[in-house]
């Protein structure tokens, strides 16, 4: 096989096998917090530290309306990100929606959601939309923390069956990728020689 041919091979295998990670991953994620019932109670500055991604978090902090930021897409979607009072951008609620007297009238503590930290693509995830918040908030000059979180009123509901499908033949996937990887190797093994027999005179 050519150069080439092997290049374009290894790397549509590599864009295959990362994209059946994520789709797992993702899953397993979802499915994990369907079926969570611990809820992180935050009642001041420092329970903060007790969230982590995944997690159902009740949160009885007041919201800083002045600090928050809104996030328009090409899709008409927009968000507005508030951050919490004397946490700063290091957790903030997300809601779907421009500012109005409505929305506003509607956010009463305690406020309990789905937390999401980053990803390794450097992205955060609410209502099924990526975030660069680093990037979105950098165009202002605000630096977010490394570890900032988000909290969005998220329903619990399992993926659907569309979704377990493709799981299960990402797995699949994954399983023939890695037997294909061992199968090489052992056709490479010398097999065990007999040893000769004698006749006996």
């Amino acid at each position: 096989m050519p150069i080439k041919d092997k290049a374009s091979s290894l790397i549509g295998s590599t864009v295959l096998i990362l994209l059946a990670i994520i789709i797992i991953g993702k899953t397993f994620r979802d499915v994990a917090f369907y079926f969570d019932k611990t809820v992180v109670s935050v009642n001041t500055p420092a329970d903060v530290d007790k969230l982590h991604d995944n997690a159902i978090a009740e949160i009885s902090l007041g919201l800083d309306l002045k600090r928050a930021y809104g996030v328009r897409y090409l899709t008409q979607r927009e968000f507005l990100l508030i951050p919490f009072s004397d946490i700063g951008y290091r957790l903030m609620y997300a809601v779907e929606g421009p500012m109005s007297d409505k929305l506003v009238a509607n956010l009463r503590p305690p406020y309990k959601g789905r937390v999401v930290t980053k990803d390794f693509a450097d992205d955060w995830e609410v209502y099924d939309q990526q975030m660069k918040l680093k990037k979105i908030f950098a165009r202002d000059g605000i630096e977010i923390p490394a570890n900032a979180m988000l909290v969005y009123n998220a329903p619990k509901a399992l993926p659907s069956l569309w979704v377990f499908f493709l799981c299960a033949l990402s797995i699949l996937y994954l399983a023939y990728k890695a037997y294909s990887l061992v199968r090489p190797s052992r056709a490479h093994e010398i097999p065990p020689t007999k040893p000769e027999s004698v006749p006996q005179s």
